[in-house]
């Protein structure tokens, strides 16, 4: 899902898109209608490179409400990952409060990605938000901040080669889902999950992940 003025569809496009299509429509119609019908959905729904991997772009007018999109998608699919970028928007907004699990990312440094997990703690009054480095090349260590005093928190990095398979980005990605979907009482504040390493989560038999 898209909350970032469509630059996160746009480069899902531009890197997995196999017929060289354009945007998806936007879902204005959709939002303004208000009801949360699924069946309706797919019209907004592009494809990708990935057969698994769909994405909605942004809606043209930021300020329209994302309930009805967050309740449809829940329906629809397994798992959403929403880019939320400037969450100045209520269409950002409202996906933020409704996240299970949030994941502050920065191309610069774990300093900007911590605190953009502190300024999303804030507006959802709920701890726990994980951090992740983006840019190529990036190595993260197990936790941040480092050293003594003061909680620390998983730091996980997943730049470009996310997507070559076995690569150390790869392992952090796969590592950053295990905790995502892990159950939201997980503590992520008191274990630190290494990066291109194993991951010590809890799970149950019963994992399930909303929008």
């Amino acid at each position: 899902m898209d909350a970032s003025a469509g630059s996160f569809a746009n480069t899902l496009s531009a890197a997995y898109g196999a017929d060289g299509s354009g945007a998806p429509p936007p879902p204005d119609a959709f939002l303004t209608r208000g009801e949360p019908d699924p069946d309706r959905l797919g019209l907004h729904v592009s494809k990708t490179g990935l057969a698994a991997l769909k994405v909605v772009t942004s809606p043209r007018n930021p300020s329209l409400p994302a309930g009805p999109l967050i309740e449809a998608a829940s329906e629809v699919f397994d798992l959403c990952v929403v880019a939320c970028g400037d969450t100045e928007s209520a269409y950002a907004e409202d996906w933020l409060l409704a996240a299970d699990r949030v994941v502050a990312c920065s191309a610069t440094d774990p300093d900007d990605a911590l605190e953009a997990a502190r300024i999303a703690e804030e507006r959802r009054d709920e701890g726990g938000a994980l951090l992740a480095l983006t840019r190529a090349g990036s190595s993260a260590g197990a936790a941040y901040p480092a050293g003594e005093g003061g909680a620390s928190r998983p730091l996980y990095a997943l730049g470009p080669g996310a997507v070559h398979s076995g690569s150390q980005a790869d392992r952090g990605l796969r590592a950053l889902t295990r905790a995502l979907v892990s159950p939201s009482t997980h503590d992520a504040e008191t274990e630190a999950v290494p990066i291109g390493g194993a991951a010590s989560v809890p799970h149950t038999d019963e994992e399930e992940t909303d929008a």
